[in-house]
């Protein structure tokens, strides 16, 4: 007779020593996540600039002068509007003359520039002068980012389905110090494009090497048990975001900040001694010696006794069947596909303002590194509140709730941007948006592990990703629309995390709901809620 693998963990321990073990271990892998994903909070950070004045040495100059110093008697203030120059991107002709200048006075355009450097050494801005005209670049590098991130989730998921787990994990890792210190290189000596590759590489590294740590630490722990782990994974994420600002804050210099964030890296690659293949994937590529040796270790660790099982005879099935699925299985009758795409279009949105609003922490005035280091705590009582309340309200509301309120957060904050005596307010109303919608990442990734069908379960959960690695492409163009109205940011955050949430009360709730294995169970489970007539409770929910 078959065994189920979750069967043998409910004997040799569902979340026992060796379990804490490895997520932590695994937990310090997924780190790095929050580290590279939101460097270009500072990498990518504006600077203050004016055109450089005639005869002046650039390697001496000081960016902030007299409003009067470029030889004219007019303010500053005066230029963009009355005579079409900003000392910017444009500035007269002849700014030497000294003397009163009218409207006839020609202007040029600005090929050199002074750059603010009281908060930043320097940044992409003003390594490669990524103003006027190539503005657009310095949002563009960020999403060439998140595009690795998205090319990464795919590729190396594919990878450690041929390889292995633990081995993809030590090559992203690997590849991961590699193009950083690349990344870092190429940032003093190379051109803007190279970094740009550079960045997509790091992108593609650090999506394979988080993906891989979270899959691992699914796979390792028992069904009864695996909600909270993969929920604080997310956790070890915001680690990173919070250790990111405080090591940003004493080091101003983008060289050496990406070379302390990639380097220690390396440290990772002594997982190979420290932890093991994951034993549900040998599993499934008929390892079983292999299998059996880890089981073991895990039952002595656990201080468990292994009742003979014939690793041998594990189900491997619902593998088999998953390997034939396609994401066409997902569109293919109507009332799955209204589910697919309204899961699909959570994931969007969440992509979308967390990083919106992690990315965008600079816009908000105060301090930079400590409005990062609050994005990244603020996620912390979030996962907590999830962990606590999803099995005790259902996911459907909860998602909704959270979605809601991040939304009417961010849509709050809108009077009180751009007025420094109302920052607190600003700030405090993106956190708590932050909040909202760190729970609802939190609960899709849960609710689409319940709601697929068994046979498409990993295409729906990769095709969810996929979704929401499109919202984080997207996040860094819409931060600059701060530049056309300032609150236009936030506008969009909250119209679509609002919408988001009410179309999640579509959905069917996953609860204590026996789940669908086949696709005609996922179409009747979409369209009544229940898989069968006279449903009944399914405790032991799969995550992945």
């Amino acid at each position: 007779m078959a065994v189920d693998y979750d069967n043998v963990l409910q004997n040799i321990g569902e979340f026992g020593k060796f379990q804490i073990i490895q997520f932590l271990l695994l937990g310090i892998g997924g780190i790095p996540g929050g580290l590279q994903n939101l460097a270009s909070v500072f990498l990518a950070a504006d600077q203050q600039f004016r055109c450089k004045k005639d005869h002046e040495n650039l390697m001496e100059s000081l960016y902030w002068v007299s409003n009067y110093s470029f030889g004219t008697n007019d303010p500053v203030s005066n230029y963009t509007e009355k005579k079409g120059w900003d000392y910017q991107c444009t500035m007269p002709i002849n700014s030497t003359l000294k003397g009163k200048v009218n409207n006839t006075v020609d202007y040029v355009e600005c090929n050199q520039w002074v750059y603010d450097s009281s908060t930043f050494e320097s940044t992409i801005v003003s390594q490669w002068d990524l103003v006027c005209d190539n503005k657009w670049k310095v949002s563009m590098s960020t999403s060439v980012y998140m595009a690795g991130f998205l090319t990464g989730c795919i590729f190396f998921g594919a990878i450690s389905d041929k390889i292995g787990r633990i081995r993809t994990f030590l090559l992203c890792s690997l590849l991961q110090v590699i193009f950083g210190v690349g990344g870092a290189l190429m940032f003093q000596y190379g051109p803007f494009s190279a970094y740009v590759i550079m960045r997509y590489l790091v992108g593609t590294t650090t999506a394979g090497q988080y993906t891989t740590a979270f899959v691992m630490i699914v796979e390792m722990i028992g069904p009864s048990w695996r909600m909270g782990p993969a929920i604080l994974m997310q956790g070890w994420f915001a680690i990173g975001t919070m250790l990111l600002a405080f090591i940003a804050y004493f080091i101003r210099d983008p060289f050496t900040l990406q070379l302390v964030i990639a380097l220690p890296i390396i440290l990772l690659l002594s997982y190979y001694w420290l932890v093991p293949e994951s034993a549900r994937w040998l599993i499934a590529e008929d390892k079983y010696k292999k299998a059996q040796a880890i089981i073991k270790t895990i039952a002595r660790k656990n201080n468990h006794t292994l009742i003979g099982i014939n690793v041998g005879l594990l189900d491997i099935e619902v593998k088999k069947d998953d390997v034939s699925a396609t994401c066409c299985d997902l569109l293919r009758m109507p009332n799955l596909r209204k589910v697919s795409i309204n899961v699909f279009f959570q994931w969007f949105v969440c992509s979308l303002v967390y990083y919106g609003l992690s990315l965008g922490s600079g816009t908000l005035g105060g301090s930079i590194y400590i409005n990062l280091f609050l994005s990244g705590l603020i996620e912390f009582p979030a996962y907590i509140v999830c962990c606590l309340t999803l099995n005790r309200f259902g996911r459907k509301k909860l998602l909704c709730s959270s979605l809601i309120f991040g939304g009417m957060a961010c849509l709050a904050c809108i009077p009180f941007l751009g007025n420094n005596d109302l920052m607190p307010y600003a700030i405090t109303f993106s956190l708590l948006g932050k909040f909202g919608i760190s729970a609802s990442f939190a609960i899709i990734y849960i609710y689409s592990a319940e709601v697929f069908p068994t046979v498409v379960r990993n295409v729906g959960i990769g095709a969810g990703s996929m979704h929401a690695r499109i919202g984080g492409l997207l996040a860094p163009q819409v931060i600059p629309l701060n530049k056309i109205w300032q609150p236009l940011p936030s506008v969009i955050y909250g119209v679509f995390a609002i919408f988001a949430g009410a179309i999640s009360l579509l959905l069917p709730e996953t609860l204590n709901m026996h789940l669908p294995e086949t696709v005609e169970d996922g179409e009747r489970f979409a369209k009544t809620g229940t898989c069968q007539p006279n449903d009944v409770p399914d405790s032991d929910v799969e995550l992945a």
